[in-house]
Parts: structure tokens; sequence; C-alpha cells
């Protein structure tokens, strides 16, 4: 049913050396290789020997269990059951039978969405991914007649037999959790009762509490890096299940998890975390859940808004959730990550200063961040107590010493400003103490951006001589999309969180911003998917803590695109035609902001990072570190294709493009033609943002702009597709204030387009114009933020050539 690799990522798994060395002494942590997969353990004891030789024990029972449940191996015994089982009732051990037994109780619970039986399916399936064999109904429709949990038939207190003579045992979906639930056994039987044990990521179960903790803290994978749904395990398990597929890209190929109703690989993008009292449960739930989950409709709305600390949903309806005749009563929470995307809402923290808050159910969010004040303990603790998840938000030194009693203050975690230190420097301090302190959630902040807004003028910098645009030309607007394209790639651990600081003149210095201010900053959030510390102004805060109607007024406008940006898609990706490669130059801040600033797609990728198939995608390759000689051969490659590649050549390089002869376009770049493509190098830094940002649309052949937007000079798009669908979302943004008519064009073919927003809710239908493989539309009033859905679905639209 399941053979992938590791599924979550383990807070713990990043430096489980780093645990070793600056934890206790009396931690011992050791790995080893076995079912496929790296097992980690992690225990506490007085004595380091007594764990060593505890570990090792409990290694050599997984080692052992291997040798009787694997299907890989011929001489294992269940290979010899699946050989032998179809002529007659054949004896094995003791361990095969109670992990048998127990797969067949979650067969039944779940009518069969879990079942052991389908090792024909799961081996034919593999070898049409290998290209071994095609894919066939009739070869599909004989292997399904073999399987079925109920031709087993099991003869205590030792023998099984098969009523199928093609019928097949395959334990990828129990075989791990067992395996970790007798390791526990062999800690405890030697003494050790504090202990963490990690199977592959898979499953994983936490033994007790590690010192100074009130759990292990464990964060699921999320595959874009952008979200982090954390547990915390004492004494329980939890398990992720995942469908996984060579085609990363939304292609058709199977993956590993087969749906035994249909005999086929289930097609999901989702992935279920269930946390349970047992390994054995939790393995067998995840897998269960993410088949069921399919069948029921309601359960991705459901997701979106059940959001406690991260996407959590218990659901109840579930026939097995409600038995009590398991081995022991599990208590099943499962979590639902959209895999490959960034996830589909922003967080929005509160930033309180002053010293009464209204309680969390009344204000509709559940975090707040209170800068660090030793006098403040009382209000973290009230707060806490009027349902909030309160992060402590202090510089690094201040993060390492309130490291070990920030769980006792009752904090959900702490916030890391960095202030005027290296971001670079600031991750590595915070993901050292991330490994010292497990227990604790640690994030690091931005602080760094800017308070989205229009301007009238922009200074610019021509030849050492600073310009400033005239009002009328052409509206500038601070956006933070470039440094959050810049967090995405250089630290992808952790969702992009930022904050920044009202511009204020006048009177607003004493009232503070405009409901709209406050608006478009979650709007903006929200469409570039990211998290952010909104700054309450003291007279707000005032204001809602006494009760004052008019500041109720102004947050009940606010709560709007809270809601809405909160219950966004989930499954989105970026689209974009251009690449921008740079070691985190600052140079290369103002050409991107200006790129996002035109609509242009763009991805940020760090040099070590680029080949030749990562930039397959891309039109224009934009350059700005120093080239070295693999960075070279993938430019030339990504040129000879037929494309552009822009290299700021400041230092003079030569590189292999040099051979041709150049074509000179004025005194600040050269042309180079490679094969199909061309090579254009700038031989002085970008000094006019604007106009490089407009040179590189032009750069971009027309028929390959994904996106346009008209009578929208204060208005950023910002264009994703779904992942499992290929349908297209556009988040827009008017950075004005004022309403105004948008007209898009996005590429493709898309004959439903729908809007919604804050103000208007879900969803307006839209009367699209096919034209030329373009799909261009009409928002009519876009006041700050709205959303267009484009699907492909509806085969109503009007067509013109």
């Amino acid at each position: 049913m399941r053979w992938s690799k590791a599924l979550v990522t383990v807070v713990l798994s990043v430096l489980f050396t780093a645990i070793v060395a600056e934890c206790q002494p009396a931690s011992v942590y050791k790995k080893k290789y076995v079912m496929g997969t790296v097992f980690e353990v992690i225990a506490y004891d007085e004595s380091s020997q007594k764990a060593s030789a505890a570990i090792d024990a409990a290694f050599n029972d997984a080692t052992r269990l291997d040798g009787i449940m694997s299907n890989y191996k011929p001489e294992s015994d269940l290979s010899r059951l699946n050989r032998t089982a179809h002529f007659h009732a054949q004896r094995i051990p003791p361990d095969l039978y109670r992990v048998i037994e127990e797969s067949l109780v979650y067969s039944r619970l779940s009518d069969g969405q879990f079942d052991i039986t389908v090792g024909p399916l799961v081996d034919y399936w593999k070898s049409v991914m290998r290209g071994e064999r095609s894919e066939s109904k009739a070869a599909e429709e004989k292997l399904r007649s073999c399987s079925g949990f109920k031709r087993i038939t099991l003869l205590p207190p030792d023998r099984v037999e098969f009523q199928s003579s093609c019928l097949r045992i395959d334990l990828g979906a129990i075989g791990k959790g067992y395996a970790v639930d007798r390791m526990a056994e062999v800690l405890r039987s030697r003494g050790v009762t504090v202990a963490f044990i990690n199977a592959g990521g898979s499953t994983i179960y936490g033994m007790s509490s590690p010192p100074q903790a009130a759990g292990w803290r464990v964060r699921l994978r999320d595959p874009s890096g952008k979200n982090a749904p954390e547990v915390l395990l004492k004494n329980n398990s939890v398990s992720t299940s995942e469908q996984t597929s060579p085609d990363l890209l939304g292609g058709s190929k199977a993956g590993h998890i087969i749906d035994p109703e249909t005999g086929e690989p289930v097609k999901t993008s989702a992935a279920v975390s269930a946390l349970a009292n047992t390994a054995t449960a939790s393995d067998a739930l995840s897998t269960t859940l993410l088949l069921e989950m399919l069948k029921l409709p309601r359960v991705g709305r459901l997701f979106q808004l059940g959001r406690t600390p991260g996407p959590i949903l218990q659901h109840k309806q579930l026939r097995f959730t409600e038995h009590t005749n398991l081995t022991k009563p599990q208590r099943i929470i499962f979590f639902i990550c959209v895999l490959y995307a960034a996830p589909g809402w922003a967080r929005v923290f509160l930033e309180w200063t002053q010293n009464v808050v209204p309680p969390s159910k009344t204000l509709g969010i559940n975090e707040l961040v209170i800068p660090w004040e030793p006098k403040r303990l009382a209000f973290i603790q009230s707060a806490r107590a009027r349902g909030y998840h309160v992060y402590i938000e202090c510089n690094l030194e201040e993060a390492a010493s309130l490291a070990s009693s920030a769980a006792r203050y009752g904090a959900a975690g702490i916030i890391v400003n960095p202030g005027d230190a290296q971001l670079q420097s600031a991750e590595r301090a915070v993901r050292k103490l991330r490994a010292i302190h497990p227990q604790i959630n640690f994030l690091l902040l931005n602080p760094n951006a800017i308070q989205p807004q229009m301007k009238g003028t922009l200074v610019i910098n021509r030849d050492g001589v600073l310009q400033v645009t005239s009002p009328t030309a052409q509206p500038w607007l601070d956006t933070n999309l470039a440094l959050l394209r810049l967090e995405q790639a250089f630290r992808p651990a952790q969702v992009p969180l930022y904050t920044f600081n009202w511009t204020l003149l006048g009177s607003a210095r004493q009232q503070g911003p405009e409901v709209a201010d406050y608006e478009l900053a979650v709007a903006e959030a929200g469409a570039f998917k990211a998290d952010l510390i909104l700054p309450l102004h003291e007279s707000l805060q005032n204001g809602l803590a006494r009760n004052d109607d008019k500041a109720w007024a102004t947050w009940r406008e606010i709560g709007k695109y809270l809601h809405f940006y909160a219950n966004s898609p989930n499954n989105l990706v970026p689209e974009a035609n251009v690449a921008v490669i740079t070691d985190d130059n600052p140079e290369s801040f103002e050409p991107i902001n200006l790129l996002a600033r035109h609509n242009i797609g763009v991805r940020v990728l760090r040099p070590n990072q680029v080949s030749e198939s990562s930039l397959k995608n891309f039109d224009v390759a934009i350059v700005f570190p120093n080239l070295s000689p693999q960075l070279t051969q993938a430019v030339s490659q990504f040129a000879a294709s037929g494309r552009t590649a822009v290299v700021v050549n400041v230092s003079k390089k030569s590189y292999l493009w040099h051979s041709s002869k150049g074509i000179e376009n004025g005194a600040a770049s050269v042309s180079y033609p490679v094969k199909k493509g061309r090579v254009v190098e700038l031989r002085e830094p970008v000094s006019d943002p604007e106009t490089f940002a407009r040179d590189i649309r032009g750069l971009i052949d027309n028929v390959k702009i994904k996106i346009s937007l008209w009578n929208a000079l204060t208005t950023v798009g910002v264009l994703y597709r779904e992942a499992s669908n290929g349908s297209k979302t556009v988040e827009l943004l008017n950075y004005s204030e004022d309403p105004l008519e948008v007209q898009v064009r996005v590429k493709g073919v898309f004959p439903q387009v729908w809007y919604e927003s804050p103000e208007g809710g879900c969803c307006k239908s839209t009367d699209p114009v096919i034209r030329d493989g373009f799909t261009e539309f009409q928002i009519p009033s876009l006041k700050i933020s709205g959303r267009v859905h484009l699907s492909r679905a509806n085969p109503h639209a009007s067509f013109q050539r």
C-alpha cells in the first residue's frame, strides 16, 4: 500500500547531532538504516552507557522485525507466507500474526479502506511507474480480484490461510509503526523511559517528555516550506501519509498509495497526519484517513475553517473514531497539508503593546505578539488566559535566555527580531536554538519590510545623480513582494514572517492609520502568502480594550480581510516568466521589486539551485552574482535553447559566450548570440530599475506573457496555478485604496471566471473573452483587494478570433 521514504519533517531532525553535543550529557542519539529507511532514536537516562545499550537493543529488534515482515527479502517470514498460504494454513511468528491481526481490525472498522492485501496492485503500479509494462485495465481488474482483506483467515494462535490463489500481503502501511511500538517496549524494558523514535519521518513516537519540556515538539512536513503545522508528543505517536509521484509538476503518472475500491493510485495533492496512542495505530490510520478524505467533500472546507494552531481538524464522523474495540481506544486527530505549493492563507499576528486586551473570541484572532519586557510577564499570562497563542518578540540574546522559561510563562513561541544583524547569521542562531530547545516554537522575523502604500514620486540614481520622477508619470508602489520572494528562496524552512513601522504624519500620529491602510497590509500578506505581524496603533488598542464603538467599527472592517485571507485556496503555486539568480545581493532587490510592480512573475533562485532543468520553464533568466563554471554552463544552455539570459557582469569577467562577436546595445550593455538565443551583459549595476523592468518585459514574447493588467497603474496582480488541476488564481491588490476598474489578461483558455473580495464575498461570475490563447476579463470595481478564479470546467464562453 505504501513504500515511500520520509513523509514528515521533524524539528529535532534538523540538527540531531547538535542536540547530542549541546543538550544534557545524559542524552544519547543513534541512527540505523533498517526497513528501507533511517530510524533515529534520542534517549535520556542518568547513565549514557545504559541509554546507548538500550538503543542498540531496540535497533536489533527492528532489524529482527524487518527479517520477519519484509516483502523485499525472499527469505522473510512474510515472503514465505505469501508463497504458501494459498495452499494450506501457514504457521508464522507471533509478531507477524499480531500485526496481521491488528491490520484486519483497521480493515473492518474502515470498511476496507485500509487493506494489506493490495500487494499485487502495488507491484503492478510500481512496474507501470518504472516503464516496465503499459497500463492495462484487464490486468488491473485481474489483480483486483486477487485482493480483499476478507480473504485472509486467521487460525489462532499462530496460523494464517489465504482464500485466494493470488493474494499477497504488503505491510508497508503498518509495519514501521508496529516496529516503533516494539522498539519503545524494548527501551522501557531496559529502564529507559524518556526517548524519541523517528522511523524515517513517516512515523514518530515520543516517550514521556524531554528535560524541561512539556513534550516532544514535532513539525509536520510541508514540501513548499511555507507552513509548519506542529504537534506535541508525550507517550503517543504521529504518522503522515501523502501521495507521491515521479512527476511533481502535476502530471498524471501513478503515485504509490492504492485505493482498494478502484485498484488505482489515488489522485490527490494532500497529506494527512494521524495522532494516536500507538505508532501502529497512527501508521495505519494516516493512510486510511487519506483515502477516506477523498470521499468526504466537506473535509477541505472544514480544514480551511478549522485553523487553530496550524491546520488541525478533528473529525468525529469517521466510523473507526467512534469504536472502542481497538487494542487501546484511540484519539484520532488528522492534519491535511497540500503538497508542492505555498499554503493558501497568511497568518496574521497582532502586535499588542497595551496592558489590556479583549478576549480572543471577541477579536476573532488567535495569535498575539508581545514585545518582551520582564514587567509584561503578568500580561503574557493573562492574554493566554483570554484565549490567545502568545508569542514573545525579542532579540537574539534575549531569545537564548528566555528559551528555558518561555513555556512556563505560557508562551506559544518566541519570535526572534534580529534587528540590524544579518538575517543569514540570525537564521543560523535560530536554527541552533531550535535544536537545543525542541519544545519551543522559534520564528525568525524579517523586520525590513515597508508599509504597503502608493507614492507619487520615485527617487532613482542615474549616473550618480539623484533624480525624482514626475508625480504624474506613474505612481510608485511600496510593496513587499521582492522581500518575500527573497525570503522564500533563502530561508525556505519557515513561512516568511515580516513586519513594518507605520509612516504617520500630522494628526495620524495620535489617531493611527486609516482603516484602508490596515486592510491593505493584511491583503498584501495574504496575496503574497506570508505571515505578518500587524502593528496595531495604541489608539486602536485602547479603543478596543475599553469597548469603544468607533474602534470596534474599525476592527469589524479589518476583520473582513482577516477572514477572507484566512480561508484562501491552499494549493497554489506562483507562476513566473523570469528567474532571478542571486546570492542575496542587495543590488537585486529593486530590480525584483520593479519586475513585480510590472506584473512580471518572478522566481528567485540561489546560485547553487540552478541547473538546466531548473531553468526550463522560464523565458528570461537574470543573473546578479559572479558566475561559477557550473552556473556559466547552465546559463549558456538556457540561452542556446532560444531564450535570453541577462547577466550583470560588473566585474568584466570572461565567459563562454564571449567567443561570439558581441553586439553593442549602447555604453551599458552588449548582446552575445548563443545558438538560438542570446546573453545580454550589463556592464554596470542596475541604476534605473523602472527602465530595467520595462526592458525585461520587452524580452518576453507577448504570446508567453502569463498575466497583463490594463487601467491598473496602482494595481499588482500575482498569478498562481492550482497544483492539482491546472486552474489559475489571480490575487489583485490596489495600492491606491480607491475603487477602480481593472482589465486582466491571463495566458490560457479558461471559460469559467469568477471573482470574490473581502467586501463582496464569493462569488461573482464574470463573462470572459477567449482570444488567441488568452482569457480576458474585467473587474468593475477593485477597492483594495480581490481574487479571481479561472477554470476550464465550464464550456460556455464567448470566443473571438
